[in-house]
């Protein structure tokens, strides 16, 4: 999982993409926690957030980038 994760950061910083959506899921939250511990060692990370509820809420991480 993690490497598909690699992956599509990479093509995202490189096709010079403003902003991303990843679609975990909320369960228990382990893959939440995964995910939000890989972008927090991407120098491309600017910041990221829950979606807004309507669209995901805690499931759905939005990532910004530099």
């Amino acid at each position: 999982m993690l490497s598909l994760l690699t992956r599509f950061m990479d093509d995202a910083i490189l096709l010079s993409q403003s902003q991303v959506k990843i679609l975990h899921g909320k369960g228990e939250g382990v893959l939440r926690k995964v995910v939000r511990e890989y972008l927090k060692k991407l120098k491309g990370v600017e910041a990221f957030n829950d979606e807004h509820a309507d669209r995901g809420g805690d499931g759905m991480t939005i990532v910004t980038l530099k």
